[in-house]
């Protein structure tokens, strides 16, 4: 009867009375020990034992699949520490095992203490390299959770129409989203990356923009949804392109400034409309204020919105 919470070792040896003996051996050093007389059987236990621990392996087992064969095909659906047993001494033996990964060799007969050190060795190591597989496993989630993380920002940078651009602290573009590139007249952002605002835009915004920056760079306050000055045309005065924009310091948890965050939002098309609303009431009140009789101009709900002069 195997002893809860006790490791369990499968010893795979054809040899039976030696078998039954170095079982009994191991009972006293405290281990559980199940036997398996053949390769195949040792295969067979290992796959479907769970509480099997450890496997001293015999690697000449008479008939059948030999130690070495029957510890492949263990490997390949389980993984377990196995300590291989060996009557030889010789480089063939060695050589029949290189390439399985495995916790040691012994000789038999080599006495009770070195078996006993040589199991508890293992066990050891075991543990050991289980410890390192799961903090690189540990590691490896939270890379790819970061990774992850990465990605879905970057597609959210890279999809929104809000011009974004990530700048260091001397102002350098080190991102700039597709609608950023191409505000900027570039097809790729490496034509960026790089540059400051001063080898892409005309100088009258760029002091402006090198101005701004430098004081949230210097202060650590952030310029929040401001109307930039507005591109217009020298000719007609209509507004090419107007901007919102977002600056905000990027910083560690200690304290040190690593750069800033640039939004720029086009509002082109609503200042657009505002100026032609502005005309439009210009227009109507000049045409109202040229009519020499009384005249009063209603809304849908009968409200004043215009008297003449003569009125």
């Amino acid at each position: 009867m195997r002893a809860a919470g006790v490791k369990t070792i499968l010893l795979v040896e054809d040899e039976v009375l030696i078998a039954q003996a170095e079982a009994l051996t191991i009972e006293q050093f405290g281990y559980n020990v199940i036997l398996a007389n053949t390769g195949e059987q040792g295969v067979q236990i290992a796959l479907n034992d769970q509480s099997v621990s450890l496997i001293l392996m015999d690697v000449d087992l008479g008939k059948g699949i030999d130690g070495s064969e029957a510890a492949r095909l263990i490997l390949a659906k389980r993984t377990l520490p196995i300590l291989f047993l060996t009557s030889h001494a010789e480089r063939e033996t060695v050589e029949k095992v290189r390439g399985i990964p495995c916790y040691g060799y012994l000789l038999k007969n080599s006495g009770d203490c070195l078996l006993q050190s040589s199991l508890e060795m293992a066990f050891a190591l075991w543990e050991t390299h289980a410890k390192l597989e799961n903090a690189l496993t540990d590691r490896q989630r939270t890379e790819q959770q970061l990774q992850g993380e990465r990605d879905l920002l970057r597609t959210v940078i890279d999809t929104i129409p809000d011009e974004i651009a990530v700048k260091d602290h001397e102002r350098r573009f080190v991102l700039a989203n597709p609608s950023c590139v191409d505000a900027l007249g570039k097809t790729s952002a490496h034509e960026v990356l790089g540059k400051r605002d001063e080898d892409l835009i005309p100088a009258k915004f760029a002091e402006i923009s090198a101005r701004e920056e430098e004081q949230v760079l210097a202060t650590g306050d952030a310029v929040l949804n401001r109307e930039g000055q507005a591109s217009v045309d020298p000719v007609t005065g209509a507004i090419r392109r107007a901007l919102l924009h977002t600056k905000s310091r990027i910083r560690y948890d200690n304290g040190l400034s690593t750069g800033l965050v640039v939004i720029n939002r086009d509002i082109t098309k609503r200042m657009q409309a505002e100026t032609a609303m502005k005309d439009a009431r210009e227009l109507s009140e000049s045409i109202v204020n040229t009519v020499r009789e009384p005249l009063l101009v209603l809304d849908a709900a009968s409200k004043v919105v215009s008297a003449s002069r003569s009125f």
